[in-house]
């Protein structure tokens, strides 16, 4: 009883200022027309017009707001029967699962001097806004947020209103949608005031992009400081007629990711009416609005989009558009998580190579520019790139530089032999070797050995060396070498050895020498192809390969 004594006496110290703020005079609003039909073609917008009249003496306020659900109330009134309030209840319809909607109430009291309301929700999603619109007149506009909310299910929560005129609650429903929401009913101005005697003309608009034909309905509400009629429905139809057939939906749809980018790559559709592509994002699957990522429609056949976070999901579909804007179906949906990508190179440092023409290949972020030696690389849309260059006898530096699509740099360098036969030449005794007449010191774990009266290598730097693909199996102790569809398999301690999948007799076998694997030199060079001198004076084994005829 304290509260509400304090409450009016402040109300009552504030009543001065709307009394000399507010005309006192009587307005009287009138519509024309009081209800809208609108037809348009399939992919097109049309407009009507339509009329506030103010036929009282004093000065008009009104506001305009929108609701596409057909849902109809009669006012509410406070308990005490002092406050009029309307509509009675909210009904929201459908709404998409983002963004926010809004409606307006309407809390009027005739009996009263003066009206002042405070508004509240029982839910969080629920916000109010107070707009007084003459003394016994005041707008409650109410906006739901919609973020977070949960696809198909149904929401409710109450708009509590407070006054000196008594308490109302006003329920809320919606439910939130599982497929897109058109929202093709818009105007102009949305408030105002009209002098007396005059009139102010809405333009209202319709759009019939996306709709399929057949009709859709809408309401506009006029809520005004007209007493007698603070609160006006003017239904809205729009008759869409059919067009043109929908363009075709763009197919084969993929994206890959990005650092705080998504790549977005389609096939084009081969028809003159198509002029561009719309591209939807979502942060769920299956949910998306009509609101694309972009203002326009992209005219090419990829699309990157910056607007994204790294280790974030995200989901996206594209629609084809016509030259009349008729949107197709939507593609197939795609997911990509943005990430930072770092440039992978396919190539092996001090390489030895019989092949002329070398095949650099990697992986980069999708869009990235690739330049190798000077020539720019083929990039796929998945970031796999390829590229060729033409080595020259000996020895050949290797520079590739990525150009990711923010700008940065990433630089590779490699040294690369060729030459029409690999020598290799090794001492007994000496961690040094030669390949094709470079010299690479320490390129071995340990200097070669003999055992009983054969020479035998650190298995890995010889394999390397020819160009071979090395292979250790840690379980079995087996050792392999693959080169120019040759295959060799050694076991340590194993006098048996495989050659092409034939067993081959190996004495002495590999074996492991203070913690290296050591194979018999003359077995694997002539096994894979090659041919091996023997210098006695100095202990230098000299193998080339392929062997000289």
């Amino acid at each position: 009883m304290k509260k509400l004594t304090a409450f009016l006496l402040c109300a009552l110290v504030i009543m001065p200022c709307f009394q000399t703020a507010l005309s006192q005079d009587d307005k009287l609003i009138e519509l024309s027309p009081k209800e809208i039909n609108i037809v348009a073609k399939q992919g097109e917008t049309a407009t009507a017009t339509m009329g506030i009249f103010n036929r009282g003496s004093g000065s008009l306020l009104f506001s305009l707001s929108k609701s596409y659900s057909k849902a109809k109330t009669q006012p509410l009134t406070s308990p005490d029967g002092n406050m009029l309030v309307y509509p009675s209840f909210l009904d929201f319809g459908t709404v998409p699962p983002k963004g926010e909607v809004s409606q307006t109430v309407t809390c009027t009291a005739p009996t009263e001097q003066y009206l002042q309301v405070t508004a509240s929700s029982d839910v969080e999603w629920i916000k109010c806004l107070i707009r007084n619109i003459d003394k016994t007149v005041v707008s409650v506009t109410v906006t739901v947020k919609l973020d977070g909310m949960v696809t198909g299910q149904l929401y409710r929560g109450n708009v509590i209103l407070a006054s000196n005129a008594g308490l109302v609650q006003v329920p809320v429903i919606l439910q939130v949608a599982t497929t897109t929401v058109k929202d093709w009913l818009s105007y102009n101005p949305t408030n105002g005031i009209v002098s007396p005697g005059n009139n102010t003309g809405i333009q209202i608009k319709a759009s019939a992009k996306g709709l399929p034909p057949g009709d859709q309905f809408a309401t506009i509400i006029v809520t005004s400081n007209d007493e007698k009629q603070p609160v006006i429905e003017v239904p809205v139809k729009l008759t869409v007629i059919a067009g043109s057939p929908a363009p075709s939906t763009p197919e084969i749809f993929v994206g890959y990711p990005g650092d705080g980018r998504a790549h977005l790559f389609w096939k084009p559709i081969a028809s003159p009416n198509v002029v561009g592509y719309y591209i939807f994002r979502s942060n769920s699957p299956g949910i998306y609005t009509d609101v694309a990522i972009t203002d326009f429609y992209v005219t090419g056949t990829q699309y990157t989009d910056p607007n994204v976070t790294n280790g974030l999901i995200y989901y996206y579909t594209i629609k084809s558009v016509d030259q009349n804007g008729n949107l197709s179906d939507a593609s197939n949906e795609i997911m990509v998580m943005p990430n930072p990508i770092k440039p992978v190179v396919n190539l092996k440092d001090g390489l030895v190579t019989r092949t002329q023409v070398l095949d650099v290949t990697g992986v980069a972020e999708p869009n990235s520019q690739i330049i190798v030696n000077g020539e720019l690389a083929i990039i796929d849309p998945d970031g796999k790139f390829q590229a060729k260059t033409v080595l020259r006898v000996g020895s050949n530096t290797i520079t590739i530089i990525v150009f990711d699509p923010g700008g940065n740099q990433t630089k590779f360098t490699y040294k690369v032999s060729f030459s029409a036969y690999t020598t290799v030449i090794l001492m007994v005794g000496s961690k040094n070797a030669w390949v094709n007449g470079e010299e690479k010191k320490n390129a071995l774990p340990q200097a070669p050995v003999i055992i009983s009266g054969k020479t035998f290598v650190p298995f890995r730097f010889l394999g390397e060396s020819l160009g071979a693909d090395i292979g250790w199996d840690d379980q079995t102790k087996k050792v392999t070498y693959t080169l120019e569809g040759k295959k060799v398999e050694m076991w340590i301690g194993k006098t048996t050895a495989s050659v092409d999948g034939k067993p081959v007799s190996v004495n002495p076998p590999p074996q492991v020498i203070g913690g290296s694997t050591f194979v018999p030199t003359r077995f694997i060079t002539e096994a894979l192809g090659a041919s091996i001198e023997w210098k006695a004076a100095t202990k230098t084994v000299v193998i080339t390969y392929p062997a000289k005829p």
